[in-house]
């Protein structure tokens, strides 16, 4: 099977992690899409991303979480991203996907266990716990993560492939968003 079908059948039997990067792009855009290319945390990012995530999302069983991925998004966007009134619409988006999402919880001896910790952070290291115990779909910016994901055969896929994808006109525009 290709590394792209396989992503394809994990996440629509089991669903898909976003990392830490992309849920944060994903609930700025869900909030206000014109905030993704001037808010610090996520300028590096189009709307375009936005939508493909959306399309990747909508094709997926349901997101799942892990702690450690939920700490990331609230370190870096509770008190540094928004400073506006709107701040408690972005925290509803936030609510109601967590709410019915589905989490991953590693302990934190198998956490701590794993030979990746010390060169990828325990959100990556989380990240991969859930690929491996869950089957479910990554879907990352981290070029790191991504090769070591696909050294142990998880199903995975960089935004920048579907970027590149995109430049060729290989895959469809973005269409919609959730």
């Amino acid at each position: 099977m290709l590394p792209l079908d396989a992503f394809k059948r994990a996440s629509a039997q089991n669903g898909i992690i976003l990392d830490t990067n992309l849920i944060i792009v994903f609930f700025v855009g869900l909030y206000r899409p014109d905030l993704i290319p001037s808010c610090k945390r996520t300028s590096a990012y189009t709307v375009d991303d936005f939508r493909y995530i959306c399309n990747i999302i909508k094709q997926s069983k349901n997101i799942i979480v892990t702690p450690q991925i939920l700490t990331e998004l609230s370190n870096h966007t509770f008190d540094r991203l928004f400073d506006e009134p709107g701040f408690s619409e972005y925290f509803a988006h936030i609510h109601r996907v967590i709410s019915a999402s589905e989490e991953s919880h590693a302990h934190k001896d198998i956490l701590l266990n794993n030979k990746m910790l010390s060169q990828i952070g325990f959100a990556d290291t989380s990240i991969i716990e859930a690929a491996k115990t869950m089957g479910c779909a990554v879907l990352t910016d981290d070029s790191k993560l991504t090769a070591i994901l696909s050294a142990q055969n998880y199903p995975n896929l960089n935004i920048n492939v579907i970027r590149t994808y995109q430049w060729f006109n290989e895959i469809p525009s973005p269409i919609t968003t959730i």
